[in-house]
């Protein structure tokens, strides 16, 4: 993958990434220091970012940096010591016409990006303006170096009093399979701001197999479903190597002490009637002093700026060959139909005996009917913030980790020991729909591994479309071209164009067929427009 550049301009200038337009690049992730230098070509102007690494590549550092660090510093940027085998950089890069990034040499393996790229006149939060090589806003930095500690507002603080916080808390016993309400909340319009889940130690793992309910505004269809260690970022909350977290991520975490594991979790979650929060228990154990807490705020923004907070959960218990995992199809859940929202991340099982290879898969997610993936990753691993399977080793980031799991099976103590997950969050980076998410990872290489994937899919959403089809012409197909006064006169013949789409291994679908034209001038034709349209 070393050699794989959209095209090369110069021996240190091969482009991977290529944008005109406004946007802002959030995220770039590669194998170790694979294309450092690298250039940063914003609005035409170059800038060369580094990894120290890069001044004696020969040598792998047990501690690296970006470089200019003040620009680059972490906690928005990791580098392969901390993450296991990559280099992470979440420095937003905002560009007004366009933005290029290229490798000036290379290490093995790939990179992958995330940017957002706005339309001219779309109403956004602020201007986009080109980078100023300014160093990050420093309330950004503090905000993810307290990942791992209660980050909201708590009641009897100036900030807890300022936003009008309230807390509910209790303590309770699960039954096996039977179910408790924690809280069911009527003080509405309102956003919960932390959940927080205490449990004997030794009861932890049982506990974890248990599920977390949420329904929101009376809905015949819980929005959260999914088991509790899952949930919360974790594929198990047994902890063999005694560490004080198993997840230290922003937006939930997972703490131990000698007596005690406590769950938290800091997702805003917007109700505008009311809020039930249950516990189902796990299948064969009771357990017994479980303490909660719920901490939550008035809402008082409209009730259409915001979309309701979503984990769906799915047991892939039977992979089919040469087809994708599905993690969230939204118009499949929850009554179905469409959906607009926000796609925020997810924590997932990708084995429970300790095999990695199965990593190979690359994630791909399809938005409002896409047939092309507007996200195409490079490997599993790679979207949970790692590189080569992460050595097996273990790492918890704000916005990505690999929590459990061993190396090897004959390291095992447990079957516990044995199973493998990862979590990615997004904030910056979300990845917005007006219809439709569809969200797939292949599983193997070549969608071949059989291995047990279960998955939480993170996102926000209200169960409406903001994207209308309104009109639609279809060239080479004479009723449309008619019904559309569509003129082009210099254009070829219909003609069939057969070609597959970039979803994975060939064998594994079918090419589609298509009837359209080619022109060296120009075409002309009506669409029907609704008057709301703002595109």
């Amino acid at each position: 993958d070393a050699s794989h550049f959209l095209y090369q301009e110069r021996d240190d200038f091969n482009v991977a990434l290529d944008v005109e337009g406004k946007g802002v690049l959030y995220f770039v992730r590669t194998n170790h220091w694979h294309g450092s230098p690298w250039h940063y070509e914003v609005d035409g102007d170059d800038f060369i970012v580094q990894e120290t690494t890069t001044a004696d590549p020969t040598k792998k550092l047990e501690h690296s940096v970006f470089i200019p660090e003040d620009l680059f510093p972490n906690p928005l940027t990791w580098t392969y010591s901390i993450t296991k085998g990559a280099d992470l950089m979440w420095v937003p890069i905002s560009f007004e016409k366009s933005f290029r990034l290229a490798y000036s040499r290379t290490f093995y393996g790939t990179g992958y990006y995330i940017y957002h790229h706005y339309l001219e006149g779309a109403p956004l939060s602020q201007p986009v303006e080109t980078w100023k090589r300014l160093p990050p806003d420093p309330e950004v930095l503090e905000l993810l170096n307290r990942a791992g500690t209660d980050i909201a507002p708590k009641p009897g603080t100036e900030e807890g009093e300022k936003v009008g916080i309230q807390e509910v808390s209790g303590s309770v016993t699960l039954n096996s399979k039977s179910s408790s309400t924690l809280i069911e909340l009527e003080d509405a319009p309102s956003t919960i701001r932390a959940i927080k889940i205490s449990v004997p130690r030794e009861k932890a793992t049982a506990f974890g197999k248990g599920k977390i309910r949420m329904t929101w505004d009376g809905s015949e269809h819980s929005s959260v479903e999914a088991p509790i260690d899952l949930f919360f970022g974790a594929g198990t909350l047994h902890n063999r190597d005694n560490k004080e977290y198993l997840v230290k991520a922003l937006p939930v975490n997972i703490r131990l002490d000698d007596e005690k594991v406590y769950l938290n979790c800091y997702f805003p979650m917007p109700f505008h009637k009311s809020a039930k929060i249950e516990l189902v228990g796990p299948e064969a154990e009771r357990v017994e002093d479980i303490g909660w807490s719920v901490r939550y705020q008035p809402y008082e923004d409209p009730a259409n700026q915001v979309g309701y907070f979503h984990a769906t959960y799915v047991d892939h218990a039977t992979p089919e060959q040469h087809k994708d995992l599905v993690f969230l199809d939204t118009s499949l859940v929850e009554g179905g139909g469409d959906w607009s929202g926000s796609f925020i991340g997810t924590s997932f099982i990708f084995s429970d005996r300790a095999v990695l290879n199965t990593l190979e898969g690359d994630p791909r997610f399809f938005f409002d009917d896409s047939q092309t993936p507007q996200a195409y990753g490079t490997g599993t691993e790679e979207w949970g913030g790692g590189g080569d399977y992460w050595g097996g080793l273990n790492m918890t980031l704000p916005l990505a980790g690999h929590p459990v799991g061993v190396r090897k099976p004959e390291e095992a103590k447990s079957e516990e020991d044995l199973i493998q997950s990862a979590y990615r969050f997004l904030l910056a980076d979300l990845m917005p729909f007006g219809k439709r998410a569809l969200i797939r990872f292949e599983h193997g290489g070549h969608n071949d591994s059989k291995e047990h994937y279960r998955s939480v899919t993170y996102w926000y959403g209200v169960n409406a479309p903001s994207l209308l089809m309104t009109d639609e012409l279809n060239v080479g197909d004479p009723a449309s071209e008619k019904d559309h006064d569509y003129d082009s006169p210099d254009a070829s013949d219909p003609y069939n164009l057969t070609s597959r789409y970039e979803w994975g291994v060939d064998q594994g679908f079918s090419p589609v067929r298509q009837t359209g034209r080619t022109t060296t001038s120009h075409s002309e034709f009506t669409l029907e427009l609704i008057p709301e349209n703002e595109g």
